[in-house]
């Protein structure tokens, strides 16, 4: 090859390599200058690097701190970067803040075209809610929603504050999709629980486990927490309904609620510990063990417990009119009668035994529950006080086949 050419060729190598590294310089010098607190810093990196629509953003933040005029600013860095849509939207705020109302719009819709995802659509909700445009509320709330991934309870807030009412959401914004009716579940929990905040509540809780047994993660959460809301505001057919709904679709692993006011009496399901499950604590002194395969429950007592236990509760559902009898097995090892003061309490109030929980072999035990005058949700309890003068048991009881039965 000609030495000529060979020359020309590497020089213009050093050339481009010596021009590469200026650019490079050049950059990270503009890059510094914009990391440092000053409106004239950020300029001088701007006239480095003109180019670069993060530094015009980075421009027209301090400038809106330093009180003056960030509009020139926000639209160049719009030009420079025309499809990012925190530039967008932040140029769209500071837009609507100095009342170009116009503007802002146009740049809230660009970032909702070239970003389908929920901030654009939730910016543009929000502007025409404080336009007072319920329509094109509901509009830009129900695309929000349908690319929702995360927590939507201010989205929730504003339909409501912008004249939706609650019972048209599910209609008008919400989405049929598990995420947006978990959600909405949780989002009116936190309201009081009036008879239409119920309805809502177990038809979404209903809805999401029918949805939520298609996926993967079947997450029995939501449906758990509608029951238990349900049941704090009285809502007991209701709860049973959620409750049902979550165990056919296997999302609650427990047995059905029949109108017999017990569930998983037979012991067969580990304890959820929350809805209308049972809940066993764990007290002081006592070792409280579930054993689902043989279907009892065991508690074994140290003599150091204390004086008064709560060991075992259940929330029941009494529907109006209907007494109950409820009988179950027992079994005791080491306990004497005057040590056997086990009672079973109903909202605290003790509902007498036919016989005391003292018995080497298994018995039967039973009591009775009084129909209520209207459907009432209260607190099944097994409960251990120590009578005045005795000593305190050291021993095992033991408990299986709960199960209420209709009475006369």
């Amino acid at each position: 090859m000609n030495r000529g050419i060979v020359r020309l060729v590497f020089a213009s190598l050093g050339l481009l390599f010596f021009l590469a590294m200026g650019w490079t310089l050049r950059e990270s010098w503009a890059d510094s200058l914009r990391q440092r607190p000053g409106i004239d810093e950020i300029r001088r990196s701007i006239s480095l690097s003109p180019w670069n629509a993060d530094a015009y953003k980075t421009l027209a933040q301090m400038e809106e701190i330093a009180g003056a005029d960030s509009a020139a600013s926000w639209r160049t860095a719009a030009i420079l970067d025309p499809r990012d849509p925190r530039i967008l939207i932040s140029a769209g705020i500071a837009a609507e803040l100095r009342g170009d109302l116009e503007e802002s719009k146009r740049f809230f819709e660009r970032a909702a075209r070239y970003s389908r995802s929920w901030l654009p659509n939730w910016t543009l909700a929000g502007f025409y809610a404080r336009r007072g445009d319920r329509e094109k509320t509901v509009e830009y709330l129900r695309s929000a929603f349908e690319r929702s991934y995360g927590t939507t309870y201010a989205a929730f807030q504003l339909a409501l504050d912008s004249g939706v009412p609650a019972v048209e959401i599910p209609r008008r914004i919400l989405p049929d999709s598990a995420n947006a009716h978990s959600q909405f579940i949780y989002f009116l929990s936190d309201k009081p629980v009036t008879s239409e905040t119920a309805s809502l509540i177990a038809h979404s809780a209903t809805r999401y486990a029918e949805l939520a047994a298609t996926l993967p993660d079947r997450s029995s959460a939501s449906v758990l927490h509608a029951v238990a809301r349900l049941l704090s505001g009285g809502y007991g057919t209701l709860a049973r309904e959620v409750w049902n709904a979550g165990c056919n679709r296997r999302l609650v692993l427990s047995t059905p609620a029949t109108e017999a006011p017990i569930v998983n009496g037979e012991f067969g399901f580990s304890f959820l510990g929350t809805g209308l499950d049972w809940f066993m604590p764990k007290q002081l002194g006592v070792d409280s063990l579930h054993h689902p395969g043989p279907g009892t429950v065991k508690f074994s007592f140290s003599g150091n417990q204390e004086p008064e236990l709560e060991m075992l509760t259940q929330t029941v559902v009494l529907p109006p009119g209907q007494a109950w009898r409820v009988k179950f097995e027992f079994q005791t090892r080491e306990i004497e009668p005057r040590q056997a003061a086990f009672a079973w309490t109903l909202d605290g109030v003790e509902l007498p035994l036919d016989q005391p929980l003292s018995s080497e072999s298994w018995a039967e035990g039973a009591f009775a529950i009084a129909a209520p005058d209207r459907e009432r949700v209260a607190r099944l309890q097994l409960r251990y006080t120590r009578p005045v003068g005795a000593t305190r048991p050291e021993g095992e009881l033991w408990i299986r086949r709960i199960r209420a039965e209709p009475a006369e």
